[in-house]
């Protein structure tokens, strides 16, 4: 490497008029800054936060006064476009993640690809990095190695990545707290107990650990201190043995068989593989005990149609949140206590159930009302409906700045606001109406409000799970079964299928497998919510059928199927049972409910007050049954 500048050269390189400086800042020790990233701050026209809140601590430290621009992986696109233009105006800009070195692992890649093709200089100003501080630490040698980043979230994905990183050298992960002793578990699974890995955690902050030790003293190590499973982890796993290549290519097809046989068969069919690579096959569960869940996100009609339906939620769930969007709307406390008491009249005798209950949002809401439905001690939440999104929306809201004074009275008394997220641009195309609704509306408002706590109702798309991952704890989000079970392929198979629409509409596959991915993580910020919508069968069969998929029928078993596909039956309990109230502040059930392995064949038709409807599955066998 070249030689240091001469000291007694300014600390800082005179600024280039519409230049990027990317900036790598602290990843927990503030007084690891540089002087030289300070001054470029300092001198900055606009400074580019992955979040404004989280820099402002080092920049309020350091006395940098300059104008922030959020700019994240859901806004990065179009903010991108804007940093730009005012680059080619002469601006300089300054790129900084949370913690670390922008776009690696973080934000920043689109922004620094742009400016590069704008013939933008861009400048890197060196730093603070993770994962290049626990390589250092490491010990383990230093000719190369991969940094893999995150590995997938679900944990049938994570062990199909692992695969490939069976590597002669290093390999760096970064690891969520709530994943890294189930990623640890998976690591001495496929590598090996003997393989050793360095668990880095909370570098440079106050309670900062750094472990080298083989993967199968690591599960010990984590549960011998319930504070070393909080913080932010980076792992490195030791190099593995260098191997002919003809032996990796036999292990990648042994891994190829075993997707599609018994591991048996799939032995016998490449019996040249080594046994050691081929993953554990655990026999089936046959029976599923949970803590009673609850439903966060339940639509319940009213009069006999709500008597006809209520029942099958009944009997799975303890609680659930009652969607307010009757005609004519749930729009006071007074309306939804007269509603809940409608409900539980119409309860089964000895059924345990409570509805808990929301207001439907206007443009005309007033803040008072707010705090009516907080004393009152069974409302729960406030729901938005974007105005025409979706099945008795037309009273929603037609402009989110007109409730502002509304969103800061529920931050102030703690009431969450329940989300329908889509745009209703109608330029905007319908697959693409919830990616919108999260850069256009959701995150600036979230970042208006940030004390506000925020349910994403019902999500559908990759882009929603990456903003639900990346934002504070006050954000969480539900997930239907049917989202989870299906694709858009589903709206049209043999024919256009009514009783598949819903809204938000059913995406790609890849959107699909991101929900299965963020349900069975095991991450507190996605829970169970069926947004179980029945409608008559004539209001589906018809030139312009109702948005609503009626899942309550089968919704807990509908979960199982939906968990045992991706390997992960045993997060189906925090998902259903225990991540829902932990959000609302409610205590986890206490009784409990049993599924079994028993197949049933959901029924073809249902009472629906004077008429029928048609569940998910009509007429299907269902694996799992409820005891």
């Amino acid at each position: 490497m070249a030689g240091l500048t001469n000291l007694r050269e300014p600390p800082v390189d005179r600024m280039i008029p519409g230049s990027l400086y990317v900036i790598a800042t602290p990843i927990g020790n503030l007084r690891d800054a540089s002087a030289r990233s300070i001054e470029v701050l300092r001198a900055a026209d606009l400074i580019a936060c992955e979040d404004t809140r989280t820099s402002r601590t080092l920049l309020a430290r350091h006395a940098i006064s300059g104008h922030t621009v959020a700019l994240h992986e859901h806004n990065e696109r179009a903010t991108a476009a804007k940093l730009v233009q005012a680059m080619h105006a002469g601006k300089n800009v300054a790129l900084i993640s949370d913690a670390g070195t922008p776009a690696l692992s973080d934000p920043g890649a689109l922004l620094v690809e742009q400016a590069h093709r704008a013939g933008i200089r861009v400048i890197p100003i060196p730093g603070p990095s993770a994962a290049v501080a626990a390589f250092s630490a490491s010990g383990f040698p230093a000719e190369r190695f991969l940094f893999a980043g995150f590995l997938p979230a679900g944990r049938a994905a994570r062990r199909k990545a692992l695969g490939g990183l069976d590597l002669p050298w290093p390999v760096i992960l970064y690891e969520a707290p709530h994943r890294v002793l189930e990623t640890l578990e998976d690591l001495a699974e496929r590598f090996g107990v003997a393989r050793e890995v360095v668990i880095a955690r909370e570098l440079t902050k106050k309670f900062e650990d750094v472990a080298r030790l083989p993967l199968g003293e690591a599960r010990d190590w984590l549960l011998a201190d319930p504070h070393r499973q909080r913080g932010e982890f980076v792992l490195v796993l030791a190099p593995g043995e260098s191997r002919p290549a003809q032996t990796l290519e036999a292990e990648r097809v042994l891994e190829a068989l075993l997707e599609a046989l018994a591991p048996s068969e799939a032995a016998r069919a490449f019996c040249t593989a080594r046994r050691s690579s081929a993953p554990s096959r655990i026999r089936p569960m046959d029976r599923l005990t949970l803590k009673r869940p609850d439903d966060w996100h339940l639509h319940l009609r009213d009069g006999p149609a709500m008597a006809s339906v209520l029942a099958d939620s009944a009997r799975r769930f303890a609680r659930a949140i009652v969607m307010p969007n009757l005609k004519p709307p749930v729009r006071t406390t007074q309306q939804a206590l007269a509603y809940r008491k409608r409900i539980v009249r119409a309860l089964p005798p000895r059924a345990a159930f409570e509805p808990l209950m929301t207001l439907y949002l206007t443009d005309d809401t007033p803040p008072e009302e707010i705090t009516r439905a907080k004393l009152s001690g069974q409302v729960f939440g406030v729901k938005l409906y974007p105005a025409g999104a979706t099945t008795h929306s037309d009273e929603g809201v037609t402009r989110l700045s007109r409730c502002f004074h509304v969103l800061e009275k529920m931050s102030e008394v703690g009431m969450p606001l329940l989300i329908h997220g889509e745009s209703t641009d109608p330029a905007i195309d319908v697959f693409d109406r919830e990616k919108a609704f999260i850069e256009e509306i959701l995150g600036p408002t979230v970042d208006r409000f940030p004390e506000l706590k925020v349910v994403l109702e019902h999500i559908t798309t990759r882009d929603a799970v990456q903003y639900i991952e990346v934002t504070g704890p006050n954000i969480a989000a539900t997930i239907t079964a049917h989202h989870l079970l299906m694709n858009r392929n589903a709206l049209f198979m043999g024919g256009i299928r009514p009783h598949h629409y819903c809204l938000p509409v059913l995406k790609r596959e890849d959107h699909r497998d991101a929900l299965v991915e963020a349900a069975a993580s095991g991450s507190p910020k996605f829970f169970l919510g069926t947004d179980s919508a029945p409608h008559a069968r004539r209001a589906k069969e018809t030139a312009c059928g109702c948005a609503g998929i009626y899942t309550a029928h089968a919704a807990i078993e509908f979960y199982a199927v939906a968990f045992e596909e991706a390997g992960a039956l045993d997060k189906l309990e925090g998902f259903a049972s225990v991540f829902g109230p932990q959000f609302y502040g409610l205590p986890v059930n206490r009784d409990s409910i049993t599924l079994v392995r028993e197949a049933w064949k959901a029924p073809a038709r249902l009472k629906f007050g004077r008429d029928e409807l048609v569940p998910l599955r009509a007429g299907e066998t269902i694996p799992w049954k409820l005891l």
